[in-house]
């Protein structure tokens, strides 16, 4: 995302933002100077992140959100990586999947999963579900 966006990000109240590209990154410091915390987890592009990078990015964005936080979640173009992970938190949130996706869908019309990332989805979806030792297992 351009440096010119972040103040838009702050005038929305966004507070944490997850940058899941590989091809470049957002400014943390720029960020933090306007009160934004940020992890990155790259991700090439049409591939989905990892059940330990959704794992991560869910661990660090609830705290964050249940405290009243607002996150952004942004890829290069809005269609499957970015969307994945805000699935993820849905899913981590008590969302089912499918639902989920139908609900982001309608809001953001051009987020299409592919294949691959379809997959990471279900797979994140079995680790965050199962019992946690056995979830445990499944991301190490």
């Amino acid at each position: 995302m351009a440096r010119a966006q972040y103040r838009a990000l702050a005038d929305r109240g966004i507070t944490a933002v997850i940058d899941l590209r590989a091809e470049r990154c957002d400014d943390e410091v720029a960020l933090a100077q306007l009160g934004i915390e940020l992890l990155r987890l790259p991700v090439v592009d049409r591939y989905p992140p990892s059940v330990a990078q959704l794992w991560q990015g869910v661990e660090w964005a609830l705290p964050r959100v249940l405290k009243g936080g607002r996150l952004y979640v942004h890829c290069e173009h809005g269609v499957g990586r970015g969307p994945l992970m805000g699935l993820a938190v849905m899913v981590a949130r008590g969302w089912e999947a499918h639902e989920a996706y139908r609900k982001l869908r309608k809001a953001r019309w051009q987020a299409t999963l592919n294949d691959r990332q379809l997959e990471g989805l279900a797979d994140f979806t079995a680790a965050w579900t199962s019992p946690p030792e056995r979830a445990k297992a499944r991301v190490s």
